[in-house]
């Protein structure tokens, strides 16, 4: 029996429909359905914060909440720490680095936290470290300059925070490490802003507690030994003395306090150049002259890679096999161990002394020890 029914109805699914609507609708369908996973895959895709993505310090504003920036550490502060003003009886520690990511741009980095956290960080990461410092703080400097007055220059309007509670600072092993070791070797002033030593000498007192930036090379075998002492507050520190040289003047007094001792460490003499960034003159009234010193504002760059050091370096060179000019100094130019000292002299050989050293053009010190007592001292003068 042959089936009497209608086919009107398969068109809406099967090959009735002669206009092809019903694929077109489907496949409308199938496209919305797309696009609508399209668009909820999309909106649960992890997004990097904005506090995690990597930034240039050239491209941060003043007003920036947090950011994470990669650079290689070319200065580094001892840890220190104070005591608390909002926890009474308690210590806050800190340490402070300057990073740089580029030859233009560096910035004072400050971790704050306790004593292990700090300790840590100290112990973990030196000069010459690359590390990258995730969800720092930006803190936009004083407008009076006042945030620089115990740390170095940098060159942006801001300096970056990191706490146990907000940001961390990890060692960085990308592929583009090398690039941030050469910076290491880049004065973090122009390289050609700087004194000759003997201009100092000559400056008439103009730049005494002035900083300055400084391009010289450590004397051969004048590194005076540590001394460690112990300051007013009760810390402890140690002392240095350096004999700088270049073109223009053949002994410069440089005083090396606590960090920067060690630093002095790793300079070759009649070898290693220096730059010395923001090195403070001041008058020894012991010596009569005037000497360098450096503090927290100096950041030292040794062999730099600039023009004015290869003319340096060449120029000792030549001093190594011994030309035209002798810069070799006599001892004298060095104060000897106090231990050392063991001539004893009378108030009358010490007047005898005096009146030889007069008559005679040398300018050699004489070093010696006298007991005596003390019968008048005019402090006025």
């Amino acid at each position: 029996m042959a089936w009497q029914g209608r086919f009107d109805d398969i068109g809406q699914y099967g090959e009735g429909d002669k206009t092809g609507k019903s694929f077109k609708n489907l496949a409308n369908t199938s496209q919305r359905q797309n696009q609508r996973f399209d668009t909820v895959s999309t909106s649960t895709k992890h997004e990097v914060p904005a506090s995690e993505q990597i930034k240039r310090l050239c491209d941060i504003k003043a007003d920036t909440i947090s950011v994470t920036v990669t650079g290689i550490i070319i200065a580094k502060e001892p840890q220190r720490s104070f005591l608390s003003k909002k926890n009474i009886g308690s210590e806050r520690h800190l340490i402070s680095f300057i990073v740089r990511d580029s030859p233009s741009y560096f910035v004072n980095v400050t971790c704050w936290g306790g004593f292990e956290f700090i300790h840590h960080i100290a112990t973990s990461f030196k000069v010459g470290d690359i590390v990258q410092i995730k969800s720092a703080q930006v803190q936009a400097k004083a407008s009076n300059q006042s945030d620089e007055k115990f740390k170095p220059w940098t060159p942006v309007p801001f300096q970056l925070s990191v706490s146990e509670n907000h940001g961390s600072i990890d060692s960085y092993a990308g592929w583009d490490i090398q690039s941030y070791r050469n910076f290491l070797t880049i004065p973090t002033r122009s390289s050609n802003n700087y004194y000759a030593l003997e201009d100092i000498n000559i400056s008439g007192g103009t730049l005494q507690d002035q900083h300055v930036n400084i391009l010289a090379c450590s004397q051969k075998g004048y590194v005076g030994q540590v001394r460690f002492l112990t300051t007013k507050m009760g810390k402890q520190t140690k002392k240095c003395e350096i004999i700088l040289f270049d073109k223009t003047c053949p002994a410069f007094s440089l005083d090396l306090w606590d960090h920067h001792v060690d630093t002095a460490f790793q300079w070759i003499p009649y070898d290693t150049v220096i730059f010395a960034a923001d090195i403070k003159i001041t008058y020894n009234n012991f010596k009569s002259s005037l000497v360098a010193s450096a503090d927290c504002k100096t950041i030292f760059t040794t062999n730099p890679d600039t023009r004015e050091a290869r003319c340096l370096r060449q120029f000792l060179r030549t001093q190594d096999a011994g030309m035209d000019i002798d810069f070799d100094l006599p001892m004298h130019d060095v104060d000897p161990d106090v231990n050392s000292i063991n001539e004893v002299f009378t108030v009358q050989q010490v007047k005898m002394k005096q009146v030889a050293l007069s008559r005679d053009s040398s300018t050699v010190p004489h070093y010696g020890v006298m007991f005596a007592v003390l019968t008048t001292f005019d402090i006025d003068g």
